[in-house]
């Protein structure tokens, strides 16, 4: 390490000649990291020029910076001890001049970094240039690189040359290439000028991208702390991750308090850092008064921009969901309905030509959903106790009730997710879509279906009804006649909806919908094990290995290392003596951190399940696994490579499909337009594709539709060899492993353990500590979600 006296020494005359706070834009190299705090983002480090010259750079810095790597800088001449240095305000990737810098950003292309060194060894300081303009060269010359391989890494090079300035701004604030150069094409070339005057756009833009990263932009760029924008952002921000966690509106009180602390920024907080010297910086100090964040709301409610209600306070979308979602449940029970006086005397007769026997809950579901037109109705009931089978029968008595009378019956099933859509196709025997499909959502127009244009439909289902939030909500029943009979397939034993809203909960619990719930387990065979553990998971009893039907099996695992062991293992015996191939089993988490969670399972099995080479990398996606050889962990990331099974995690209807020809082409599918979240499929091929600003990389996926390519849109993909349990609602497998263990026991409980087991259709193997798995067995407890649908209907009573 460069000590004070020898950096005096070499300061370069440049440096020596400038004033304090005078301003310096230049290209530097990184000789030496003196500190640098992942928390706080500040960073100080020796710059080295040609002629030997150093200098120290320090500041926040949202990276942190390689060795040998040259950057191009942005700051102000500062005095420290006497002794010149320079303030970075902004740090930007540059085009490396030495032979280490080249290896070090060959090192960052997706799949090189292990072939880097031989790659530059071979070629010389010219490396950049053969990769750039000859791919075909570097794929000749190189064993075990093929064209393929060498034409990514041309095309990702490439990429760093065309809108170098702004994407070499945004990867230096944190951004990934590709998500990078998709907000560029959805905001133009002055992206950078945008985040610059409000970073915290960021937040809303990019996945993954918190308010805490968005504020150590700010700070770097200088922005004030204090300013209105911000105190907005952060109440838009806490407002919105609460409703991810499933709650329509935050009491007043408690959203000042989350305001407060988000907002305030103390000397020792995780903004803020120390110099290589021990010496506190940046030390900026932002605290806000409950007055004033009171003031700011009581505006904002004031123009509009949030909604308060006895001191609850919502964003204007789901206060809005909230409330028609009332109004429409309301005005479809209101409708007069006609009854149908043969009802029972029908169903004694269909189900004695048929000779089927219902259960006592059963017959009550099927004359009670069957004597009238109209109205709406709850089918609740646990894995097992016949609802698609009871459903069966109340649509042909209610076709035959409607058909005897000469009226038209049309019936639609729909669904919350694609996956549980298909599932509940094949159970039923009829179509079933999602109801984005169902009411022709279009990104651009919205629902075609809706309060002005209602569905031409006397009677729709819903399956998986637990999964409807309050948005969803608003948009199918908006979309129905006031006649329509509305029937709700339910298990409130499984996980609550994704987004906001309790729905299913909330209508049971207001009295005012009738529910029936189905109590006898009708399901036996093959899958009985499962359904004997599952109905001891719903009565809080131990789950045990079901030897007799061998479906379902529990394996004790004391550590993670020998659990992750014992779920490769049992994948293995799963494909290799039972026949299954990897995409009909399904390995289920808690949650995506950690030992036992996606991050390090995906990685885990794709390592030895998938022996192609690895060719993107996945951005914003580092994580750490212990290394149980060497008792330490080490800093992973995933890769895309063909083969891999993947999941699509946003509802995107422009999405256009492909099937393939004779040749292997791929020939649009125009009949089909837009994927939705939850969809699962395989990687097919990576390649590179002719667009208008040059090459790029196109992940090629076969899902059971047809094929779908990613390009700009990869972080709408995620691996799924493993999932979490939240992910996998709706979905079912023939073989599901799932994984509890200890590191977890914040998250587990009865529902989100049963939702898990319950995806299996033939095998069930739960791995890990059984103090973890009875936790979650036990545990009844669930976090209550701030909604107001149950005391609207009880308000309308009144």
């Amino acid at each position: 390490m460069l000590g004070a006296s020898s950096l005096k020494k070499r300061m370069p005359e440049w440096l020596k000649t400038m004033e304090t706070n005078e301003l310096v834009k230049r290209a530097v190299t990184i000789f030496e990291e003196l500190v640098y705090d992942e928390e706080s983002s500040y960073g100080a480090y020796v710059c080295m020029e040609a002629d030997k010259q150093a200098f120290v750079i320090s500041g926040t810095i949202p990276f942190r910076l390689k060795q040998e790597v040259s950057y191009q800088i942005e700051g102000k001449v500062a005095l420290y001890k006497g002794m010149k240095q320079i303030k970075v305000s902004a740090v930007y990737t540059s085009r490396p001049v030495t032979l280490e810098g080249i290896i070090l950003l060959l090192q960052s292309l997706d799949g090189l970094d292990k072939r880097a060194h031989t790659l530059a060894a071979h070629f010389g300081e010219a490396v950049m240039d053969v990769v750039v303009e000859q791919p075909a060269r570097v794929a000749a010359e190189l064993a075990g690189v093929s064209l393929r391989q060498a034409e990514a890494w041309s095309q990702q090079l490439k990429l760093l040359g065309g809108n170098f300035d702004v994407l070499a701004k945004l990867q230096s604030w944190g951004i990934g290439l590709n998500q990078a150069r998709k907000l560029i094409a959805e905001l133009g070339q002055q992206v950078d000028q945008l985040i610059e005057k409000n970073p915290y756009l960021l937040s809303k833009r990019v996945r993954g991208f918190g308010f805490r990263r968005c504020d150590r932009i700010a700070m770097q760029l200088g922005l004030d702390m204090r300013s209105r924008s911000r105190m907005l952002a952060a109440i838009r921000y806490i407002l919105r991750e609460a409703s991810y966690d499933g709650h329509c509106f935050i009491e007043r009180e408690a959203l000042i308090d989350k305001v407060k602390a988000t907002l305030n920024i103390s000397s020792a907080s995780g903004l803020n850092g120390a110099d290589h010297d021990g010496q506190a910086v940046n030390a900026i100090a932002v605290s806000f008064k409950r007055a004033e964040l009171s003031q700011l709301l009581e505006q904002c409610v004031q123009r509009g921009k949030l909604v308060e209600e006895q001191d609850r306070i919502y964003l204007p979308e789901l206060y809005e969901a909230e409330l028609k979602t009332a109004a429409q449940i309301l005005r479809i029970m209101l409708h007069p309905a006609q009854r149908f006086e043969t009802a029972a005397a029908d169903a004694a007769a269909y189900l004695q030509e048929k000779q089927l026997h219902l259960e006592r809950k059963q017959l009550e579901a099927v004359i009670q959903f069957s004597e009238q037109s109209g109205g709406i109705h709850i089918l609740n009931g646990s894995a097992g106790c016949g609802k698609t089978f009871t459903l069966n029968i109340i649509l042909d008595l209610l076709e035959l009730q409607y058909k005897q009378r000469g009226l038209p019956f049309e019936v639609k099933l729909f669904a919350p997710t694609g996956k549980a859509a298909k599932v509940a196709s094949k159970a039923t025997g009829r179509p079933c879509t999602t109801i984005h499909r169902g009411l022709s959502y279009n990104p651009e127009r919205g629902f075609e279906y809706n309060e002005q244009n209602r569905l031409p439909v006397d009677c729709i289902v819903l399956d998986e009804s637990s999964m409807l939030d309050m948005m969803l909500a608003k948009h199918l029943l908006c979309a129905l006649p006031e006649h329509c009979k509305v029937i709700l397939l339910g298990d409130t034993k499984q996980l609550p909806s994704v987004g906001a809203g309790n729905v299913l909960h909330d209508l049971i619990a207001s009295g005012m919908i009738p529910v029936v719930t189905l109590d006898v387990v009708k399901r036996q065979g093959k899958d009985s094990g499962i359904i004997a553990n599952a109905n001891s998971i719903i009565q809080g009893r131990m789950i045990a290995e079901q030897a007799p039907t061998g479906d379902a099996f529990v394996i004790a695992q004391p550590s993670a290392a020998r659990m992750q062991t014992a779920v490769l293992r049992s994948i293995a015996r799963l494909i290799e003596a039972h026949g299954y191939s990897l995409e009909e089993i399904q390995v289920l988490c808690p949650q995506r951190k950690g030992e036992a969670g996606t991050y390090v399972m995906n990685w885990l099995i794709q390592q030895a399940f998938n022996e192609q080479q690895p060719m993107l990398k996945v951005e914003n996606c580092k994580f750490a696994k212990q290394n149980a050889e060497e008792e330490q962990s080490e800093q992973l990331t995933l890769y895309f490579m063909p083969g891999d099974k993947v999941i699509h995690t946003v509802n995107n209807y422009s999405k256009i499909w492909y099937s393939k020809d004779e040749s292997g082409a791929y020939i649009e599918n125009k009949k089909l337009l837009g994927i939705t979240n939850g969809e699962c499929g395989v990687i097919e091929d990576i390649c590179i594709e002719e667009a208008e600003q040059g090459e790029r990389a196109v992940v090629i996926v076969r899902y059971e539709d047809g094929y779908v390519k990613y390009a700009d849109g990869l972080d709408e993909l995620d691996h799924c060899y493993a999932m979490t349990v939240h992910k996998s609602q709706g979905s079912q497998w023939k073989a599901v492993i799932l994984i509890v263990m200890p590191e977890h026991a914040h998250m587990l409980n009865n529902s989100i353990l049963y939702t898990g087991y319950t995806r299996a259709q033939q095998f069930v193997c739960v791995i890990g500590q059984p103090r973890a798995i009875e936790l979650a067995i036990t545990n009844f407890k669930h976090t209550k979600r701030n909604s107001s649908l149950k005391q609207r209907f009880t308000a309308s009573e009144q």
